[in-house]
């Protein structure tokens, strides 16, 4: 047997195997001789057993009659990703001892099997990836802590040298983005095959993106209601803010000219002053109301910072949230899974119609979730009783508008 390196018979993917067989020379002599009728074996229908494998649909390229050999180019097809995983896959070395023979389609290999040196990958090409892989990956972990690639998109900026809170949706699609990647990378350096991608990739990548999107446009349209929702209240509330200081000083006047006149007013004034306390009374219980509703519009786009990456991605202003948690514990396992698979079979896993319809369901609830979920708590609202200094006229609080 010949592979590569004819020294110490080494061969891999991508090589051509050479097999040499007993009295083959005899033999296609002996058929040749043989009647037309008669039943033949035609070598170039020998197929290759790897470790007594067969390699499904790898027939011989060439045949050397002198020589009494086969030669077989190393390749992996559908029909032999099996095997090959088999062979290849959950190795800690780049070289193992492997016996190869041949035999008829579907039947046992010719006794006195060869031995030769399987080359599990290209410690170049694999170093290669290792290093394109891990470059793209520390480059995005520094972006993703200095600048806003996987935190919300929303809403205003956060005071200075302050960061918004880290997405869920984005961690998600991130996920997996690195994890297809290095999944692809790995399996194309090792077996040198770069069509790879399985459909359930797709899709799990598919659903990352769109709960990214759908988190996205809830985010928007909180923004968007909110800003249409303070548009309303926050002059209605100015409005009584100024209404309500105007009846406080028009009763301080009348309470002044009641002290000076020993706590004596005419009965017109008596019941004029009476109406305005109603009427402050009222006016006062609406702004509090008014100041109570802009607060809780006005925390949909509130500014809230980093936490931590843990607190981010599973805690909202409510604290720790089940929907948030469900969908990174699934996210994880099928993570790990998928991983698993990759090294131990070096395919793509392809999951169940079930199990990836129970990621759709996780990411839905999470976006049904984040749809009513504050940015932060609402902040405390002005009392009753307290009204703005008109006498030195202040801007109207800057919420978003």
């Amino acid at each position: 047997m010949q592979g590569t390196n004819d020294n110490e018979k080494l061969a891999g993917l991508g090589d051509v195997l050479i097999i040499k067989i007993n009295h083959l020379k005899d033999e296609l002599a002996r058929q040749q001789a043989l009647p037309p009728e008669a039943e033949r074996i035609d070598p170039r229908k020998y197929t290759l057993f790897l470790d007594d494998m067969e390699v499904k649909k790898l027939y011989p390229i060439g045949l050397d009659p002198e020589q009494g050999s086969l030669h077989f180019k190393l390749t992996r097809t559908d029909e032999s990703k099996d095997v090959w995983g088999n062979l290849l896959a959950g190795q800690h070395s780049a070289k193992t001892p492997t016996k190869a023979s041949v035999g008829l389609e579907g039947k046992m290999p010719l006794p006195n099997g060869q031995s030769f040196t399987l080359r599990i990958y290209n410690p170049v090409l694999l170093f290669f990836g290792v290093a394109l892989f891990l470059v793209a990956l520390v480059l995005f972990v520094q972006a993703a802590r200095t600048k806003s690639i996987l935190r919300d998109s929303g809403p205003p900026k956060p005071p200075e040298g302050k960061f918004r809170p880290y997405s869920l949706a984005r961690v998600q699609v991130a996920w997996w983005f690195f994890i297809i990647l290095a999944s692809f990378l790995f399996i194309a350096f090792v077996t040198l095959d770069f069509d790879t991608i399985s459909n359930s990739s797709l899709v799990l990548l598919g659903i990352g993106t769109g709960t990214a999107l759908g988190a996205a446009m809830v985010d928007a349209n909180r923004r968007t209601s909110s800003d249409s929702a303070l548009a309303t209240l926050v002059p209605r509330r100015d409005e009584l803010a100024i209404a309500v200081e105007r009846l406080q000083q028009e009763i301080k006047a009348l309470e002044e000219k009641k002290t000076a006149n020993h706590n004596e007013l005419s009965i017109s004034d008596e019941l004029q002053l009476n109406n305005w306390k109603q009427e402050l009374a009222g006016k006062q219980a609406e702004l509090k109301q008014l100041n109570s509703q802009v607060a809780d519009v006005a925390s949909a786009l509130d500014s809230p910072t980093s936490d931590g990456f843990i607190k981010d991605i599973l805690w909202d202003v409510n604290g720790l949230t089940f929907h948030r948690f469900q969908m990174v514990v699934w996210t994880l396992v099928l993570g790990v899974i998928f991983i698993w698979s990759v090294w131990k079979k070096l395919v793509m896993p392809e999951f169940s119609e079930t199990l990836l319809a129970l990621m759709g369901i996780s990411a839905g609830t999470y976006i049904g979730f984040k749809i009513p979920e504050r940015q932060s708590a609402p902040t405390t609202t002005t009392p009753a009783t307290t009204t703005p200094d008109l006498s030195s006229p202040q801007p109207p609080t800057q919420v978003g508008l």
